[in-house]
């Protein structure tokens, strides 16, 4: 057995159990070290850990897994500022004082994937340094809100603002300098990116920045950079072929679509804890199709209710352009909280309040278009005893641009197809052809100018579906 054994912490919550265990397992398929798997979080899992861990063991057993809970009450006042994170994310602002026996160790974020020995990073030399981390660069890229962030942050330059999904700590530095006492501060005050902001304000200077293999975002990968064409790392840093460790960040995540970079990867792994319940749950899903498709299936068996879109607003007119080409023509309400937009009208169809409507549509069924007051939504439609299964979400995944870089290549054409039937219901209603339609226009962008910047506004087609066009 090696004389190495090498701190591995995550900060998750109960939800994140089966993600970390893919993690740990990528880990230990690359590597003969013994790792000490360490978990922060406020929930109880311990159960459920020893459950997993036997599956895992299963596969190796270089390895042990300790639990250490926390009290919630610490991060009471915390602001969370992207939606996607919860405050398990300040979690590892707590590792020096709770890992107070080690001199050093590795965080990691539960949605990536290592395809190396990570003995190689742990050997890494700190110096002098509290972190080592890779460059943000989606967020230090260069513009108005770089500059913005920097002065929210006090900070003299942005050139050492890393990523904290993949972390290594000299935890022995932190401890001598108190280092603990000054995150908790900071934690306290605006942090746009949570405990990253935190961890760069407070460790500056001394922080050691790391090739971009160590951290690649999914959405950087395969072919397309230039979305880092402006920014400090060069082309031979890529190595898409073979990333040490990808990050699979934001929003869209092998577990809610199997369509990203990666995501086949990850369900590889994932099958060693196919016996839990947690696996058929993200299998579950995984399986809700975040398409139209799924969306007029439901419909469908929801025909012969009066329908009601929610939110008078693009989302919603589109939505309801596609659902009167589907033949859904019993839609007879929009609904909106705007009290300006009541008793306007959109293909005749009127805009009223979710009172209204149920006063005279008692047996209505909702489609929520809302995108980002989705559970606002939700949670009001409920508080008039809706039944649950009488409302479904529209969610359109293009008002988010990372969806679109983060989406494998192998589906790009039905996402083409998808597309063009938001844009072009109304105008060609047959799929084949209102498809070929949008396909001429990127094709031939010259020849359809106008046409096309207003749709590469939206939908980015330079970054991903023309990304390798003349490679």
């Amino acid at each position: 057995m090696s004389r190495y054994k090498i701190p591995v912490v995550f900060g998750l919550d109960e939800k994140y159990v089966l993600p970390a265990f893919v993690v740990m397992y990528s880990i230990l398929e690359h590597s003969n070290e013994y790792y000490q798997f360490y978990f922060i979080t406020t929930d109880n899992i311990s159960e459920k850990t020893k459950k997993f861990a036997a599956l895992l063991q299963n596969k190796h057993n270089n390895f042990n897994i300790f639990v250490q809970k926390i009290h919630k009450d610490l991060f009471e006042d915390v602001k969370i500022y992207n939606h996607h994170l919860s405050i398990a994310a300040y979690f590892r602002l707590l590792i020096p004082d709770i890992l107070c026996e080690s001199d050093k160790c590795i965080y990691l974020d539960c949605d990536i994937l290592v395809n190396g020995d990570l003995k190689e990073l742990f050997q890494l030399d700190l110096g002098n340094n509290y972190l080592a981390g890779v460059k943000d660069c989606h967020i230090i890229k260069k513009g108005r809100n770089r500059d913005l962030h920097q002065k929210l942050l006090e900070l003299p330059s942005m050139d050492r603002y890393i990523n904290s999904g993949v972390l290594v700590m000299n935890l022995k530095k932190m401890r001598d300098n108190n280092i603990v006492n000054d995150f908790l501060k900071q934690m306290k005050k605006e942090n746009w990116f949570e405990d990253q902001d935190v961890l760069n304000r407070c460790c500056y200077p001394y922080i050691k920045t790391l090739p971009l293999v160590y951290n690649l975002f999914h959405f950087y990968s395969n072919q397309n950079i230039h979305f880092l064409y402006s920014l400090e790392y060069e082309r031979e840093d890529f190595h898409f072929d073979k990333p040490f460790i990808i990050h699979m960040g934001g929003v869209w995540k092998p577990w809610n679509s199997k369509k990203v970079k990666f995501a086949d990867v990850w369900w590889k792994y994932a099958k060693a804890f196919a016996d839990t319940c947690d696996y058929h749950e993200y299998e579950k899903n995984s399986q809700k199709e975040d398409c139209l498709c799924s969306l007029f299936q439901t419909l469908e068996k929801n025909k012969e209710h009066p329908f009601v879109i929610c939110g008078f607003s693009e989302n919603g007119k589109r939505l309801c352009e596609m659902m009167m080409v589907k033949g859904y023509t019993n839609i007879v309400s929009f609904a909106d909280n705007d009290e300006t937009k009541w008793k306007q009208k959109y293909r005749e169809i009127p805009v009223n309040t979710v009172e209204y409507i149920l006063k005279h549509f008692n047996d209505a069924f909702w489609i929520i278009s809302n995108q980002l007051s989705f559970k606002e939504v939700q949670n009001q439609l409920l508080s008039y005893q809706i039944d649950s299964r009488h409302m479904v979400r529209y969610v359109n995944k293009y008002e988010q641009k990372m969806y679109l870089l983060s989406l494998d290549e192998k589906f790009y054409d039905f996402e083409i197809g998808q597309i063009a039937e938001f844009e072009y219901a109304a105008e060609v209603p047959d799929d084949r052809e209102r498809k070929d339609y949008l396909l001429k226009i990127l094709d031939n962008p010259n020849e359809h100018m106008e046409e096309y910047n207003r749709l590469d506004k939206k939908y980015h087609f330079n970054y991903w579906y023309n990304s390798n066009k003349g490679n």
